[in-house]
């Protein structure tokens, strides 16, 4: 995905949420350069899911009320 220049926009959706969850910037650059990084698997393997701040919750919330927010949907494209 680093190579990618315009993201699919459901893939793009995705990422944003992550990086919310991760306290990152949503835009594509920062997104690739996060992707980049050594520790980012880790970082997501070992994210604390049990203690979300309730504003980054709030944040992702758009996102997860999309219709292609789920895994059907995203397994078709990407």
């Amino acid at each position: 995905m680093k190579a990618v220049v315009v993201p699919h926009q459901d893939i793009l959706s995705v990422m944003q949420a992550v990086m919310i969850y991760l306290g990152e910037g949503t835009d594509w650059m920062n997104i690739k350069k996060v992707l980049g990084k050594p520790k980012f698997k880790d970082d997501l393997m070992n994210y604390d899911k049990d203690h979300i701040a309730t504003k980054k919750l709030n944040q992702v919330q758009k996102f997860t009320k999309m219709d292609n927010f789920n895994r059907g949907h995203m397994s078709t494209i990407s």
